[in-house]
């Protein structure tokens, strides 16, 4: 095994996801580790950091950042897909015509 391997069914590792599941749970996140995508999540956080810098409303922030761990966590839908991202911006009344520019143009810092 790799030092970046992980042994999923080491005790360890099963209570590290019992713990996060259980801190998911608390706030009303079922996460569904099993069948979860293994993703990149960049353009997701790049969403959230250019929606930081536009919106500057942090309960909009807080939303956004929610409805993308349900997405990931509960719908295990995968975070790398613009349609997913596109459709959790729609929710939020983000504009989404320009978070399709921002995930096109692979920018990594926003002003």
């Amino acid at each position: 095994m790799n030092a970046f391997q992980i042994d999923l069914d080491a005790p360890k590792a099963n209570a590290a996801y019992d713990h996060a599941k259980a801190m998911g749970k608390a706030v009303g996140l079922t996460i569904n580790e099993a069948t979860a995508y293994n993703t990149n999540t960049m353009d997701a956080h790049r969403m959230v950091q250019w929606a930081k810098s536009t919106y500057h409303d942090f309960k909009l922030i807080e939303n956004l950042a929610d409805d993308l761990f349900y997405v990931y966590f509960t719908e295990n839908k995968e975070l790398a897909d613009h349609k997913v991202l596109l459709d959790v911006a729609k929710k939020n009344k983000i504009d989404t015509a320009e978070v399709k520019k921002i995930l096109d143009s692979k920018c990594l810092k926003f002003n």
